[in-house]
């Protein structure tokens, strides 16, 4: 038989069939009958979900640093170029030495700026050079890149001052008002005699915020927008902050006295002692003789009372006819009649623990004798009429 008539001898050629594991799908598992080949379908399945699941782990992995990138960026670039050009106008004070934080911190409390962390990224990577300091005028929200490029420029618009002293009448703090600021006098006084600006010291029944202007120095911007209307809601606003200080309210409450009553003794106090020690003392004059309701016959309210009348007249007549004259009429008086300073509030709110019902000045510095009985106090006068003190 010829090689063409050999039949096809498949063992020749793979060798022998029963040294070959078949799977379902008819495909060697082996060739060598170890048993050891490509898995089984279900172990592949399981490896691929297996497999999936750390790919999209990955991807969360690697995408979590850029959506926190990118929301990192979105605020930074909101912080930087918000622009507000109708908020509420600020004066910003710079020091002279501040660094970037203190200024960061100064404009975010003023509400310059939103963050202040944004202000000191930007500084850190921009490098503005060098912010001069002083006193700015600046808006509410006017974000971080305007709010530098205004401190690189430097301050333009300079401030004007107004001192207030204590223990001046309402005429003399229109005419603080008139001289330093430039506005007008009797427009100021007709703004504290209505009800457009309230203090929360000041009872419904009153519609004169009159002994609620606090004394200190204050600063404006210097340009047009500065209107008697807003001079007099800066002295009252800061009243009550100084009164809600020392808890003005709630210690008034304790003893018994309205806080509206308080100011009018303070202020009375303010315009009759010279030595801050001897004030507490005033003030326990004036209550032991509203105890016994007993006329105060204070000279300050008798001379307040004369220039409401009479400003040009300097003379002390106590027969004036008005309601704060104390020689005429018992009590306090229709309102506070004079500025009053913190300390003179505070005298007043916890007066000195006394028996005292009068005094005298007694020397040149300003001392005051104090006496219990009229008899000890005629000889208290008597003294200081030697002294020439009266």
């Amino acid at each position: 038989m010829s090689d063409d008539d050999q039949p096809f001898d498949v063992e020749a050629v793979f060798g022998s069939t029963g040294d070959a594991n078949w799977n379902e799908a008819g495909r060697a598992a082996t060739v060598d009958g170890s048993g050891e080949g490509a898995p089984a379908p279900e172990a592949t399945r399981k490896e691929r979900r297996r497999l999936r699941a750390i790919a999209k782990l990955l991807i969360a992995l690697l995408l979590l640093p850029l959506v926190a990138i990118g929301g990192a960026k979105f605020w930074y670039d909101r912080e930087i170029d918000r622009a507000a050009t109708d908020g509420k106008t600020v004066i910003v004070t710079i020091k002279e030495g501040a660094g970037t934080a203190d200024i960061a911190d100064e404009l975010e409390r003023k509400r310059v700026i939103e963050s202040a962390l944004a202000f000191k990224v930007y500084v850190r990577l921009h490098n503005p050079g060098s912010l001069k300091f002083g006193e700015y005028t600046m808006r509410e929200e006017m974000g971080v890149q305007a709010s530098i490029e205004t401190l690189r420029k430097g301050p333009r618009i300079e401030s004007v001052v107004l001192k207030v002293l204590p223990g001046l009448w309402l005429s003399e703090v229109a005419e603080a008002v008139s001289e330093q600021l430039g506005l007008d006098a009797q427009k100021f006084i007709e703004i504290v005699k209505s009800d457009q600006v309230r203090s929360k010291f000041e009872p419904a029944d009153v519609h004169t915020t009159e002994g609620l202007l606090y004394p200190d120095t204050y600063r404006f911007p210097n340009d047009e927008r500065l209107t008697e209307l807003a001079v007099v809601q800066r002295l009252v606003k800061r009243f009550d902050s100084v009164a809600d200080s020392i808890y003005l309210d709630t210690f008034a409450s304790n003893y018994q006295r309205s806080p509206y009553d308080v100011v009018k003794v303070a202020a009375m106090v303010q315009l009759e002692v010279r030595k801050e020690d001897e004030r507490p003392l005033v003030a326990s004059v004036i209550y032991n003789r509203l105890a016994i309701d007993m006329k105060l016959q204070i000279d300050a309210t008798v001379l307040y009372a004369i220039q409401q009348r009479k400003p040009s007249n300097t003379e002390l007549d106590r027969q004036t006819d008005s309601f704060f004259n104390t020689y005429r009429y018992k009590g306090l008086g229709p309102n506070p009649i004079a500025t009053t300073s913190k300390q003179s509030l505070l005298a007043a709110l916890r007066p000195a623990d006394t028996k005292f019902f009068y005094y005298v000045l007694i020397d040149k510095d300003g001392t005051q004798a104090f006496a219990q009985t009229y008899e000890q106090h005629l000889v208290n006068v008597q003294e200081a009429r030697d002294k020439d003190l009266l």
